[in-house]
């Protein structure tokens, strides 16, 4: 009998790890006095530990999702499973600011972000990048 072959496909092709990371708890006590952009997530500026500044969601003010990384992940992945695989926010992230419904509307007629909601035709599963992931 013939062996099966195994195909291995790099990491890499999927874009892994995901930049997801798994505030600290004095993340998550910053981002639970500051008002949420939606059910369940707040549009987020974080200042790293190098003193630069990327924007991303946080969810439930325990994971962080840098806007640069594909959202797809949340919906294909348990959220019980990301929170215990997502790596420690522990020295990566300086502050958290809750970024204003302004800024974020600003920054969707720019392009940068679009909210799928049903009105505007989209699943309303949460912020996508600016063009269609898989629709």
């Amino acid at each position: 009998m013939k062996p099966k072959r195994r195909i291995v496909v790099p990491r890499r092709a999927f874009r892994y790890p995901y930049q997801v990371l798994r505030l600290t708890e004095s993340n998550t006590r910053a981002l639970l006095t500051q008002p949420e952009s939606g059910m369940g997530y707040q549009v987020v500026e974080a200042t790293l530990s190098d003193d630069k500044s990327k924007r991303g969601v946080a969810y439930n003010a325990e994971l962080l999702l840098f806007e640069e990384e594909p959202r797809r992940i949340m919906l294909s992945t348990p959220y019980l499973k990301l929170l215990e695989s997502a790596r420690s926010a522990t020295g990566e992230i300086k502050s958290l600011r809750v970024i204003s419904r302004a800024t974020v509307t600003a920054l969707s007629c720019a392009g940068a972000f679009r909210r799928s909601s049903s009105e505007e035709g989209g699943t309303g599963k949460g912020w996508s990048e600016g063009k269609n992931e898989g629709r």
